[in-house]
């Protein structure tokens, strides 16, 4: 049984796959094994894998037949890791040399179900490095609220690391979402225990490339439904919301389609309680937005009233001063 089982889902990412997978295999920590899961390549990927695996017994591939997304790839994976611990890493991205021996030495040291590591780094092709911390204000390394943990910190799957028969104990899968998926298991993970672990360590290394998913316009609306997922997780395992937030738009949310309107609605007068009664918990352009939603008839409505990309409009003052709902 190896100590981690990192779990590496690839779509067409030939021209930086070598980089992800050589800063795996040069990790100072030694005992993995790692599932590549091709999604369908239509590029050099799966050779490049394959070439890997034939070179080192650690590395194993494994291929979808059709092209399933992130979630599904990583779900395959999961039913055959047998570490000790799960890693998902972007086949984009790369990590520090000893970012695993720190992260199972944390989770080993406290004998944790999760650690989350707050330090990451921006890159981009052709400039220079920015690098981005979630340790500020009262976030200090060691442990923190779960609730707190899930309502500031990124949900990235990137920045955990789990342990494996808490997932397999709890069924904790991927929910099948094509976008916005770490949200809903993150959030699930975070949320199914009282308290989080958090510390600043070696450095994941994040990839902003043009075309990248996180770059669609699209971002904020994949957001909300991937709180919609985490929610009804929530309700299914009866595990308590209070304090919880359960929206945000992370910036501009274009509803520009009748079915976008009704299911970001739907789902906030499911929370609307809950939002005025944590409203230190929201953003005002998450407010906002709830509030056009929620005090709209129709999507004609909603349209007549506000430009269909409301939280970009309300902030240029279009819609006057705001008012928490």
């Amino acid at each position: 049984m190896p100590k981690v089982s990192i779990i590496i889902p690839v779509y067409n990412t030939e021209h930086y796959l070598n980089r992800c997978l050589e800063s795996v295999r040069c990790q100072t920590l030694t005992d993995f094994e790692v599932i590549c899961v091709d999604d369908c390549s239509t590029d050099g990927s799966l050779s490049l894998l394959k070439a890997f695996a034939s070179g080192d017994k650690r590395f194993k591939v494994l291929t979808m037949e059709v092209n399933s997304g992130l979630s599904l790839a990583r779900n395959r994976a999961l039913d055959v890791a047998a570490g000790d611990f799960v890693f998902f890493l972007d086949s984009d991205d790369w990590i520090d040399e000893d970012f695993l021996e720190v992260m199972c030495m944390k989770a080993e040291e406290y004998a944790l179900d999760e650690v989350v590591n707050s330090n990451y780094i921006r890159e981009y092709s052709g400039s220079s490095l920015r690098r981005y911390t979630e340790e500020r204000g009262s976030f200090k390394t060691g442990f923190i609220k779960s609730v707190v943990i899930q309502s500031t910190f990124s949900p990235a799957v990137w920045c955990r690391l789990f342990r494996r028969s808490f997932l397999e104990d709890n069924k904790i899968r991927f929910s099948g979402l094509r976008y916005a998926e770490d949200l809903a298991f993150s959030g699930l993970v975070d949320l199914s225990q009282e308290y989080c672990y958090i510390f600043k360590g070696p450095a994941y290394h994040y990839f902003q490339r043009e075309g990248s998913l996180i770059r669609s316009l699209d971002f904020s609306y994949r957001h909300v439904l991937g709180f919609i997922s985490l929610y009804n997780s929530l309700m299914e395992r009866s595990i308590p919301t209070e304090g919880v937030r359960l929206f945000a738009t992370y910036g501009a949310i274009i509803l520009d389609t009748n079915e976008k309107y009704r299911i970001v609605r739907d789902y906030a007068l499911k929370i609307v309680e809950e939002v005025r009664n944590n409203p230190d918990l929201y953003r005002d352009h998450d407010r906002f937005l709830i509030e056009a939603l929620v005090s709209s008839d129709s999507y004609s409505d909603y349209c007549s009233r506000y430009h269909e990309n409301s939280v970009v409009a309300y902030f240029k003052g279009v819609h006057g001063r705001f008012n928490t709902i």
